[in-house]
């Protein structure tokens, strides 16, 4: 673990990346993977067609004064509908996956302490669903107070123009609480502690937040950026939680 005491934030992520293709933790992906494949089938299609909707209804509403906006409000509405739809197919996949993602998160735990990683069944993860299911309801509890006041902001002419890059800095701290979460959850550690944790380590947090945030937008290495998070918090995780305590 000291080879990475100085990443930055985004360099844990990169690390994931490296995780999920350790042979033994290569098939805790699996599960996850596939559930991913479907939901981003699903989301991404009903998202960007709503989104085209929600442009059009908008633009057909503005006065004959303000059509020079529609272009500029054309890109600001399909950059946060991109962000939101990348947040929901996120949440969904996330709330299916959550037991298989505390499993990898888990192995992972134990690969980077240099223990032997269990030979754990798949059934221990369903087992975990009840669980897993309160803690994804605790992170939306979080979201959805937070989403709709940058949503207001973002239908007030002016101060609109800010929203996208608003939208893109909050996107990047739920995903550090999303993934972080995983690994404090099999500590024992409640969503309290996961959001204390953020804070006291704010720029790594918001650095491999941010980065996961933009590879989230890009359809299909959006699908393995998913797995290669969960292991890249988890070594955040233990990294400066070591450090903390030293």
């Amino acid at each position: 673990m000291d080879r990475i005491s100085y990443h930055s934030g985004a360099g844990y992520l990169w690390q994931g990346f490296e995780l999920i293709r350790q042979p033994k933790l290569r098939r805790f992906v699996i599960v996850p993977l596939i559930i991913n494949i479907i939901v981003f089938l699903l989301i991404w299609g009903i998202g960007m067609h709503y989104t085209h909707v929600l442009i059009d209804w908008t633009a057909g509403h503005l006065p004959h004064w303000l059509q020079w906006l529609s272009e500029l409000l054309w890109v600001i509405f399909f950059l946060v509908g991109l962000l939101i739809t990348a947040y929901l197919f996120t949440w969904l996949a996330n709330l299916i996956a959550s037991p298989f993602y505390g499993l990898l998160s888990e192995m992972t735990q134990h690969h980077l302490k240099g223990q032997p990683v269990p030979n754990t069944s798949i059934w221990q993860a369903i087992k975990e669903i009840p669980q897993a299911i309160s803690r994804e309801l605790q992170k939306l509890g979080y979201f959805i107070p937070r989403a709709l006041l940058l949503l207001i902001i973002t239908l007030i002419p002016g101060i609109n123009a800010i929203s996208g890059v608003l939208w893109f800095l909050f996107g990047g701290w739920m995903q550090t609480l999303q993934y972080v979460d995983y690994p404090m959850d099999n500590n024992r550690l409640d969503f309290r502690q996961v959001k204390a944790f953020a804070q006291q380590h704010r720029m790594p947090s918001l650095g491999f937040g941010c980065l996961t945030m933009f590879l989230m937008l890009i359809p299909i290495v959006n699908l393995i950026t998913m797995p290669a998070a969960v292991c890249g918090a988890t070594a955040l995780w233990l990294d400066r939680h070591k450090n903390s305590v030293a």
